[in-house]
């Protein structure tokens, strides 16, 4: 019996393609620099934050430079900006409030989260040139949603305006990881879906018989996959990941309970959370690979069945060069067997000796 495995990049879609966050500055005589946001809920999914609205739950880190001429210095060292609901307005904001300068201009970097969904300050160096989050890893924060808004540069005043908000510093954010949302496995015959069960799960009037075939995925794991690395991001044209580290194997689904597909179909999701969050990354040949351990049971009757326990690996190159940030993927792998013939044909007749006896 031969056993084909074929593996397919089923979906690469943009995630979200960016989260729009109006940061609006309250007006006052005094010019202070405060931020508002937009009061609608944000759509999430677990602690990833999908759509375009930034959710007033959450908060964010900001830093500011000011420029006069040809000098460059910190204006609003890193902090954290939080929603406040106001009337008429509502508005996010620092703890501490800052006013815009009279002379030269503001360049701002913000991120997001402020903190970890598992707790703790997200680490960041701030400098004139950008954001950069050193030794990020994915494994440890697959709860948190890293992003990184659009720099905002010469600015003088408040000028972006939403619903419901005051006027104030735009700020679109960018998700700077990927996603793996889903792994679905599909048996086929002649290029098309194929139950090989027959429709038979082994329940009462759905018995097995012979020549049913079962087909369980017992294990799904992603092959020497980076999950730590140092992001470099200047907020406008370069966003980069490097020094990576850590290279592990990370299961995406382990199926204790031994499911088989259901109609030739069998859909995974992470065990952890549903999805799974990784470092944008290369793959290369012979390196980065997903892996499948899966079993296959031939029933002789309706109790009795052969095993056959397998292993396949596939370069994760072959489906796609690298892993992208802003996007996430589902894969569809679809496995075929082929049907057993048979050629019949008969040996002819041998004439044997010709000998006489007498009595």
């Amino acid at each position: 019996m031969k056993k084909i495995v074929f593996i397919s990049l089923a979906a690469c879609s943009v995630l979200a393609a960016c989260s729009k966050n109006d940061l609006l500055q309250k007006e006052n005589p005094q010019q202070q620099i405060s931020f508002d946001a937009a009061i609608s809920k944000a759509k999430t999914s677990k602690a990833l934050i999908d759509g375009t609205v930034y959710g007033t739950t959450n908060t964010f880190g900001t830093t500011a430079y000011k420029v006069e001429g040809a000098t460059t210095e910190l204006y609003i060292p890193v902090s954290e900006v939080s929603y406040t609901a106001g009337t008429p307005d509502s508005y996010w904001s620092t703890a501490t409030s800052y006013y815009w300068p009279k002379k030269g201009t503001l360049t701002f970097y913000s991120y997001s989260p402020f903190t970890y969904a598992e707790g703790g300050e997200v680490s960041v160096n701030a400098t004139k040139d950008g954001l950069e989050f050193k030794d990020y890893n994915v494994a440890s924060h697959q709860l948190t949603d890293l992003m990184v808004a659009e720099k905002q540069s010469g600015l003088t005043s408040n000028t972006e305006t939403a619903a419901g908000l005051k006027t104030g510093v735009k700020t679109v954010f960018h998700h700077k990881l990927a996603q793996v949302v889903g792994i679905n496995f599909e048996t086929i015959l002649d290029g098309a879906l194929h139950d090989y069960a027959n429709g038979h799960d082994g329940s009462t009037g759905k018995e097995f018989v012979s020549g049913d075939k079962e087909f369980i995925i017992n294990n799904v794991s992603f092959v020497n996959i980076y999950e730590t690395g140092t992001l470099t991001d200047d907020a406008l044209s370069s966003s980069v990941w490097s020094a990576y580290k850590d290279a592990d194997n990370v299961v995406w689904h382990e199926n204790t309970s031994a499911t088989p597909f259901a109609a030739g179909k069998y859909n995974t999701t992470s065990d952890v959370n549903g999805y799974r969050l990784v470092l944008p990354q290369t793959h290369t040949t012979g390196n980065q690979q997903i892996k499948v351990e899966y079993t296959i049971k031939t029933y002789i009757d309706a109790t009795n069945f052969a095993t056959e326990k397998l292993t396949v690996t596939s370069d994760m190159v072959k489906l796609h060069s690298a892993w992208e940030q802003n996007k996430k993927y589902t894969y569809t792998i679809k496995m075929g067997l082929d049907r057993i013939y048979w050629v019949p044909s008969v040996v002819d007749w041998e004439t044997g000796a010709s000998n006489s006896i007498q009595f």
